[in-house]
């Protein structure tokens, strides 16, 4: 498995008191890693990795996992044409129910490793695409759209 340099990010809280004054405080600072294995991006509920950083530079916080990763065999998997037919029978997600949509816009398709919650035991990496677009709605409003679609072929 390998982690790389994701992004660094300072999370701020806003609070707005009844006078109409807001006040914004730094809540933590830290900073993402991406997993991925075989130049393949993990991607899921366990695929996260993100140390806390506290004043002065000090390692306050920790989540994720890391875990030594085995192969445990090839599976013949679909090609990204095949994953987008079976996303219409598996459907867009819960943002719009597929009888409500009248239009579907892939931009975008990649392959992953599925990572279960860190807790799920015996952890495996499972091959799945993202596919990633818009839905045009039949009342005519557009919403993005992200899917994790199975990529073994069954």
């Amino acid at each position: 498995m390998e982690t790389t340099f994701a992004e660094l990010v300072n999370d701020t809280i806003v609070f707005a008191f009844r006078n109409g004054t807001k006040e914004t405080f730094l809540n933590n600072v830290h900073v993402n890693f991406a997993l991925s294995y075989n130049d393949i991006p993990i991607w899921g509920p366990g695929a996260k990795a993100r140390v806390y950083i506290g004043e002065g530079g000090e390692v306050v916080g920790f989540i994720g996992r890391f875990w030594e990763v085995r192969s445990a065999g090839e599976v013949p998997i679909l090609r990204p044409e095949e994953a987008v037919q079976k996303l219409k029978e598996l459907g867009y997600g819960r943002s719009v129910p597929r009888e409500m949509v009248s239009r579907v816009i892939v931009k975008s398709i990649e392959l992953v490793y599925y990572a279960p919650p860190p807790d799920v035991e015996p952890t495996q990496l499972v091959p799945f695409y993202v596919v990633k677009g818009v839905l045009v709605g039949k009342d005519g409003r557009i919403f993005d759209f992200a899917q994790a679609v199975p990529a073994i072929r069954s």
